[in-house]
């Protein structure tokens, strides 16, 4: 076997337009989606992006983005992994008394599955999961349809 050594995404800046390209084509197979074209701002600011995970971490952004479009057009806004952290919403306060987190994690997955008819992968995407990750948390919740 000969070992390859490829250097790091984040210094292969010029490498991120042709894999979004194959992913975005590949995830509009996969999923039935029609995403067909990606905005230059969101490339430029793909392109911006450190990627801690390298090419991984690429392709899991576009598959969320794919999955959670409206339309037929990828924008800066469908990448929140871009946005300062300033700009994420929270959404969620600590109640002055505390909170059960075991029984907020499975409202949650619930609340995903039932938005998504219980497709895994699309439930997975809104909380920021794999399709691993949310199968792990319906058996540990043991949920059903």
């Amino acid at each position: 076997m000969l070992p390859v050594r490829l250097p790091p995404l984040r210094d292969r800046t010029e490498d991120v337009p042709v894999l979004v390209r194959f992913f975005v084509d590949g995830f509009n197979r996969e999923f039935r989606k029609h995403v067909q074209d990606v905005a230059a701002d969101a490339i430029d600011a793909l392109q911006r992006h450190t990627w801690p995970g390298n090419v991984r971490e690429l392709r899991n952004a576009i598959e969320r983005a794919v999955l959670l479009s409206e339309g037929n057009r990828l924008t800066a806004r469908d990448f929140p992994m871009l946005r300062p952290r300033d700009e994420l919403p929270t959404g969620v306060t600590l109640p002055p008394a505390g909170t059960n987190l075991e029984a907020t994690e499975r409202d949650l997955v619930v609340q995903a599955l039932e938005r998504t008819g219980w497709n895994q992968t699309r439930a997975a995407a809104l909380l920021g999961l794999n399709r691993d990750q949310i199968r792990y948390r319906i058996e540990k919740f043991a949920l059903s349809r």
